[in-house]
């Protein structure tokens, strides 16, 4: 167990004087302060893992955390937490470790001990990294960006440094200073500055938020099993070698069965937990609930930043970019592209599954992808308030087993196939609150299905009702009723009178009808799917 150099006490191996700092509450107090300020987690941790009743070492290091918390009144709780104990979270070169480690050993804590070495120089100098930043990770949580300092000044972060000059599957090489940074693209939508001196750090936490996505505060040897494959996935990202990363989002809408993950061939569906939300949405959306009680009294609540979380891998490439370009290429779009695709099969299932009928809301609310070789943390959300209701529902299993077959039974249909009719039964479902605008979206699923250049009408509420209901009356019915919600559509494009009342309930309509035909399509006529909208129709009607 490595120990603070002997006699010295914790304040003088992180350079403070005590003279200067200020008094100290009672230690309660403080342990209650710290706790809500700096996480129970992190503070559990430096404190070694403490009984209820603090050890005189244990106090010693309470002590100096909440004296210098004291010294930073103006960064409230909320923001970045190294802020908050800025000079205790770098390197200590008197200790030769950093700080936060030198005051977990004083309270009696340990450091676990170096991995085996590898024939690997760059992981064997990620792994003491890792080690020697572990306690700044449980410091900020989820909100990593600018939180790891000691690597800039520690030994370890020096053996990176060293150790990625002489890989030639990295960027840099052995002839570049430590401060030297070039400009790169991600086929992860992103582009940006990568610094030398970052490529360590960039890796440690892409692994770290790797580790997260199974623990909400993963241990330091879950952080060390991670860093292997995202080291090789950074080198085949570099290489042009076919590489993944993972792309997450949340949905808002709906509860998975408490316990329940829907594992799929290209990722998972598992509850959110809140240390998957980003930080800043956590005020503004994660307080956020609505709530449904049903017939039996329960209530279901659902929150605005999503209670479900899309995990999706995605093909990730990492390249040096041109700087006298100021577009980006094409290719960074592969992520988010594949993310979005992703997103819009597990919504439309979502939709189709649903054998009672309801019209579901399940709405996107924030994505981001984890990514290593770079030096910011992205994400993009959107404001489920700006769309259209959701009604909170409870899944049970069979509901949970129903989504994840119709999942699977998309995986096997070309969607792109269908045009645009997936995505506009998705908009008139989940985005629009006009039932003018939802009737105008529902019909142009339909055409993007069944219409041609000539005799729309014919051929759109044929094909619907030819798909939908036998030879007789009923087909005879609908296809009059389609008919109808067709000229309807189009007298509310073309600035006709419509009734409210009338639009309203043709827009109900014509969602149901959208969701049928989509649902027999996929599930027993898979056959007309490859067909374009005219040819689909004609094949229809001709049989």
């Amino acid at each position: 167990m490595t120990q603070p150099p002997e006699g010295e006490n914790e304040v003088s191996v992180v350079g403070l004087d005590k003279s200067e700092l200020p008094a100290v509450d009672p230690v309660g107090a403080a342990r209650t302060r710290l706790e809500k300020d700096l996480g129970v987690t992190f503070l559990q941790w430096v404190l070694g893992e403490p009984d209820d009743e603090l050890t005189a070492s244990q106090v010693d290091v309470l002590t100096l955390l909440h004296q210098v918390r004291s010294m930073h009144e103006d960064v409230p709780s909320g923001l970045p937490r190294h802020l908050m104990i800025a000079q205790l979270t770098g390197y200590n070169a008197a200790a030769a470790m950093a700080t936060l480690n030198a005051l977990r050993l004083h309270a009696n804590g340990d450091l676990p001990e170096q991995p085996s070495a590898t024939d690997d120089e760059v992981l064997d100098a990620l792994h003491r990294l890792a080690i020697d930043v572990y306690g700044e990770l449980l410091l900020a949580g989820n909100d990593t960006l600018g939180a790891l300092t000691s690597p800039y000044t520690s030994q370890a972060g020096s053996a990176v440094v060293a150790a990625v000059r002489k890989d030639p599957e990295l960027p840099f090489g052995d002839d570049q200073e430590e401060d030297s940074a070039i400009d790169v693209a991600r086929s992860t939508g992103s582009a940006g500055t990568l610094q030398l001196s970052a490529v360590g750090t960039s890796i440690i936490l892409a692994a770290w938020e790797l580790a997260s996505t199974d623990q909400p505060v993963p241990t330091v040897h879950e952080l060390l099993n991670r860093l292997p494959e995202v080291l090789q996935s950074s080198r085949d990202a570099w290489s042009r070698k076919p590489a993944e990363t993972l792309g997450l989002a949340s949905l808002t809408g709906a509860l998975l069965p408490q316990g329940c993950e829907i594992s799929l061939s290209w990722g998972r569906l598992r509850p959110a937990r809140d240390s998957d939300h980003p930080e800043s949405l956590r005020g503004a959306l994660a307080d956020r609930k609505t709530v449904s009680t049903s017939e039996d009294g329960t209530q279901v609540v659902i929150s605005d930043a999503g209670d479900i979380v899309v995990e999706v891998r995605a093909p990730l490439e990492i390249r040096r970019r041109d700087g006298e370009s100021p577009a980006l290429p094409s290719w960074v779009r592969l992520g988010p592209d594949e993310l979005e695709r992703r997103i819009a099969q597990v919504r439309l299932a979502h939709l189709l599954a649903a054998a009672d009928g309801r019209r579901r809301v399940l709405l996107p609310v924030w994505r981001r992808f984890i990514e290593p070789l770079t030096q910011g943390r992205g994400w993009a959300y959107s404001d489920p308030g700006q769309f259209a209701m959701r009604t909170p529902e409870q899944l049970t299993q069979a509901e949970a087993d129903a989504w994840r077959e119709w999942i699977q039974r998309l995986d096997s249909v070309d969607l792109s196939k269908l045009g645009v009719a997936p995505q506009r039964l998705l908009r008139a479902v989940g985005e629009r609150r006009d039932p003018y605008d939802t009737l105008i979206d529902a019909v142009i699923a339909w055409e993007a299905l069944f219409a041609s250049n000539t005799e729309a009408t014919l051929r759109v509420a044929g094909s619907v009702a030819r798909l939908l209901k036998k030879a007789g009356d009923e087909r005879v019915a609908l296809r009059s009723h389609a008919a109808e919600i067709y000229n309807l559509r189009s007298q509310v494009v073309h600035g006709g009178d419509a009734d409210a009342v009338r639009v309203s309930q043709a827009s109900t309509d014509a969602i149901d009808l959208a969701v049928s035909v989509l649902r027999v399509l996929v599930e027993k006529r898979p056959d007309l799917i490859p067909l374009k909208g005219a040819d689909r129709s004609t094949a229809l009607l001709m049989e």
